[in-house]
């Protein structure tokens, strides 16, 4: 068994190092058997989060038996995963009685391609539009085309017929913010790309190939939204916040400063299983749209 202690923030900058704590550069779990100290975790984002579930799910995949130790008084960080639903998904109950989902958070959510819209519909719309005070289905459309994107591309990314991810949705009204974070387990951006574009000899450069207007791998009929591009249009070039996008060994954040990307650093070769999205919308800039119905009479 291998004992793995969790420690300080999980969060963008400690993704690779604990992702490696669990599997090599080739994707293969390190153990078997797994033992989880979570005792000294201090900080807990969306992305830390997703990415967590993400890869134990992977690791359950492939056989693994995973033990996870939490603290005998629940840390802040501990009882956010377990009010966000991280233990009911894994244990299948929560860790505390009372636990239960704050009402800045839109929970852990295992989507499948096939049933985000009804998931948006009935849980992402309704729970943005009580905390920003008006329809965000008819005031801002740009965010519907944003959350569709996202799941177009990971559909398209994963590589998978069952593609599914986990999301976390969390609102932070001090900060004017909109955390959203979401990956999958599938092959990843990368390699993707270099099915069209071979060439492209680093992760980060296949990633940012990704992002360009008009650029598409085209591996699934059912994607045929504009992409990456359009995510990053509008999270950041008209709101003013920004995406992180990680996959393989790549790590690139888009920002105002950095439309067309900048690298995070070296992974140290570490690879991430799958891709990991995060965007921060800003509040207090959201440019309220005009909606016109559509008339189909004739």
């Amino acid at each position: 068994m291998s004992t793995i202690k969790l420690e300080g923030s999980l969060d963008v900058s400690s993704i690779h190092r604990f992702v490696n704590q669990f599997i090599d550069d080739e994707r293969s779990p390190r153990s078997n058997e797994f033992f989880v100290d979570m005792c000294s975790v201090k900080f807990v984002t969306p992305v830390g989060v997703t990415s967590l579930v993400n890869l134990l799910t992977y690791l359950g995949k492939s056989g693994c038996i995973i033990i996870v130790q939490y603290p005998d008084r629940p840390t802040e960080p501990v009882k956010y995963l377990d009010d966000c639903g991280f233990f009911s998904h894994f244990a299948g109950k929560p860790l505390r009685p009372h636990a239960k989902c704050r009402s800045t958070t839109i929970p852990l959510k295992i989507v499948g391609y096939a049933e985000y819209d009804s998931w948006l519909e009935y849980s992402v719309f309704p729970w943005l539009s009580s905390h920003l005070g008006f329809d965000i289905k008819r005031e801002w459309p740009s965010f519907y085309a944003v959350i569709g994107e996202i799941f177009n591309n990971i559909n398209d990314h994963a590589g998978l017929d069952d593609c599914i991810a986990s999301t976390i949705m969390q609102y932070f009204p001090k900060k004017n913010e909109i955390e959203i974070a979401i990956s999958d387990y599938g092959i990843g951006i990368p390699a993707r790309v270099r099915k069209v574009l071979p060439q492209l000899h680093t992760d980060g450069a296949a990633i940012i190939k990704a992002t360009e207007d008009n650029f598409s791998t085209k591996s699934t009929p059912r994607n045929r939204g504009a992409g990456l591009h359009t995510i990053i249009q509008n999270t950041v070039e008209i709101n003013g916040g920004n995406v992180t996008i990680i996959s393989g060994y790549g790590a690139v954040e888009f920002n105002q400063i950095w439309l067309k990307g900048s690298p995070l650093g070296s992974a140290g070769g570490i690879r991430y299983p799958g891709t990991l999205l995060r965007l921060v919308l800003r509040t207090d800039t959201i440019q309220r749209e005009e909606f016109y119905e559509e008339d189909m009479s004739w």
